[in-house]
């Protein structure tokens, strides 16, 4: 599938963050459907056009099979995401949003760490304008107390982005694993949210246009999205995979305020310019 698209790490990973950041638009239009439901169906979506692209293709051959990967990016894709929705039912939405983005910065810190890669005074300079840039897209909001109702919420975030942030940095160790690995992962997490949602939750039978968003977010997000990010982190640096993620939720309330989902103001306006200049701190490496 990525041989369609082209090599560029840093171009999959710009077209990855704007499929996920006009995710919030389709979700909107999903808010009748049960939460494992919606993920059952698109990644099962997800599975069967990976595996349809890999038989047209005839690349079965590339797939390596690690049952630590399988356990890793199974639980990466899938609990991610539930414990991510999870939390927005448990947590006000500002805090959930805010908590979730220190993710790029513990990437970006076990690289560091792991790979030897330089935190420079720019990279550090980026990083701090991207969060001030998520700060500033929120400060028009009065949803800053907290509570002890809301602490179920907070973990489901928190282990949300540690989950992320995990396969993040263990996929770029793992760099001999395909990028179509990650449609098999949605396979996997299928076959462990599809009876959760058989024995939890009712099943709602979706409309002609819910249909639409689930097949959207089937395909572009949990297909092609995945695919292309997890190819990019093996190639780029954290830091500009960090100031790429830190443009996806600014880029979505300017997509949800088009939608009519929100409304424009100066916080937003702040919040681009800080991002502008953070993503041109950081140079762009070359794709391997």
């Amino acid at each position: 599938m990525i041989q369609i698209f082209g090599d560029h790490a840093n171009r999959l990973a710009v077209m990855a963050m704007l499929v996920w950041a006009a995710m919030a638009v389709v979700i909107v239009g999903l808010h009748n459907i049960p939460t494992l439901e919606i993920l059952s169906i698109s990644l099962a979506l997800a599975f069967l056009l990976t595996c349809l692209d890999l038989t047209w293709r005839q690349s079965w051959s590339s797939v390596r099979w690690s049952w630590h990967m399988v356990i890793i990016g199974s639980f990466s894709v899938s609990g991610s995401s539930v414990l991510y929705i999870t939390a927005f039912k448990l947590a006000p939405p500002v805090h959930v949003e805010l908590l979730m983005y220190i993710w790029p910065i513990v990437v970006l810190l076990a690289n560091r760490w792991f790979f030897r890669e330089p935190i420079t005074r720019r990279i550090l300079l980026s990083v701090m304008l991207s969060v001030l840039a998520l700060v500033a897209l929120h400060s028009d909001y009065a949803q800053w107390s907290v509570g002890v109702q809301y602490y179920q919420g907070y973990a489901c975030v928190l282990l949300a982005a540690i989950t992320w942030s995990v396969y993040n940095v263990y996929t770029k160790y793992e760099q001999t694993f395909p990028a179509e690995m990650m449609g098999l992962y949605c396979g996997v997490g299928w076959c462990m949210l599809f009876p959760l949602h058989c024995i939890f939750e009712p099943s709602v039978m979706p409309s002609s246009r819910e249909w639409l968003c689930l097949i959207i977010l089937g395909v572009a997000s949990q297909w092609f999205a995945f695919q292309a990010w997890d190819y990019a982190i093996k190639r780029q640096s954290a830091a500009k995979m960090a100031t790429i993620a830190y443009a996806t939720p600014i880029i979505s309330v300017i997509l949800l305020t088009i939608w009519g989902y929100g409304a424009w103001s100066v916080s937003l306006l702040f919040a681009c310019v800080f991002m502008i200049i953070a993503h041109r701190l950081v140079p762009t490496l070359q794709s391997e």
